[in-house]
């Protein structure tokens, strides 16, 4: 696999999104996506109660995405040029030539398939030009529409797992699922 792509984040465009490196001068977006509970009860980082706050997850972001820890694209939709989520890899190995995929997109903008389609072009990316063999996603019980795009997608549930949520402070059952790329 070729981490080195993973850290380039290329831009990658599909006919309604932009997927590109997150900037800080997508602040505003990115709190105003972040900040919403609805959006963040999925993810395992508490909302932003201020532009500081944002300012800081946003530079975690983006120095994740620079050192290989978790390459993370903003999602833009193209008709209004604004940022709507993330979506992006974690847990990648090298070695083993898989990655975790996470993604989120702001409450405003559910439900029009924008989601599977931010992923689907992140998925083709990671096989067909960082060469991973395997994408790997977890998701609530509750995520029922996170689960929708993940089998959309073609990933299949594999199990669950308990997993200690620090924001929260309690464990939390989390379904995965699993895609392999085949040749």
């Amino acid at each position: 696999m070729s981490a080195n792509l993973l850290t380039l984040l290329p831009t990658l465009t599909t006919p309604r999104l932009t997927l590109r490196k997150l900037a800080m001068s997508d602040l505003n977006d990115f709190f105003e996506h972040g900040a919403d509970p609805e959006v963040a009860r999925f993810t395992l980082w508490e909302p932003p109660q201020n532009l500081a706050q944002a300012r800081k997850h946003l530079t975690n972001y983006m120095r994740d995405s620079g050192d290989r820890h978790a390459p993370t694209w903003g999602i833009v939709l193209n008709e209004e040029n604004k940022l709507i989520g993330t979506c992006g890899f974690h847990h990648i190995s090298p070695y083993a030539q898989n990655a975790e995929i996470g993604y989120t997109l702001t409450k405003a903008y559910w439900g029009r398939g924008l989601a599977t389609e931010a992923v689907r072009a992140a998925l083709d990316f990671g096989f067909k030009q960082a060469k991973l063999q395997q994408v790997t996603a977890r998701t609530t019980p509750e995520n029922t529409a996170s689960a929708r795009v993940l089998k959309k997608l073609g990933f299949r549930q594999t199990g669950s797992m308990l997993e200690y949520v620090p924001i929260s402070q309690q464990m939390q059952r989390l379904d995965i699922y699993q895609l392999d790329y085949f040749l």
